[in-house]
């Protein structure tokens, strides 16, 4: 089976970072990186903080960011020990998922290591359903 997800309601003018509509897909803006938020340049890290909050919504059926305000509160320093342990529920893929919520983009993985770390596991998988 092979997924692909696009439109997390980001649409950038064609000559512009900046984004069209913060809501055009994305209900309260769940998927909606932090520096998107802001109203800061983004780039595809924004894409990968939203694919960190589906990978949660995936394992838990529940969002992570059911809101703006909960975004905000995670933005706090404070917060970030009960996502933390939020993030133990998707486990074996709460590293990911966490590396991909990182508030600085700079700090998120690429699309490449995270297929490369979803494929290793993977096959780590397979090898212990082999023995």
């Amino acid at each position: 089976m092979h997924w692909k997800l696009i439109d997390y309601g980001l649409v950038p003018r064609s000559n512009s970072k900046r984004p069209v509509a913060l809501k055009h897909a994305s209900k309260e803006g769940e998927y909606t990186a932090p520096e998107v938020l802001d109203g800061l340049d983004y780039t595809e890290a924004a894409d990968i903080w939203s694919f960190g909050c589906i990978m949660f919504e995936i394992a838990t059926k529940r969002t992570l960011f059911p809101s703006y305000s909960a975004l905000f509160e995670y933005m706090q320093p404070a917060a970030k020990e009960r996502v933390e342990n939020e993030l133990k529920l998707v486990a074996p893929f709460d590293s990911i998922v966490w590396i991909a919520l990182n508030l600085d983009p700079q700090g998120r993985p690429t699309c490449k290591w995270i297929l490369e770390e979803l494929n290793e596991r993977s096959e780590i998988r397979t090898a212990k359903m082999n023995l």
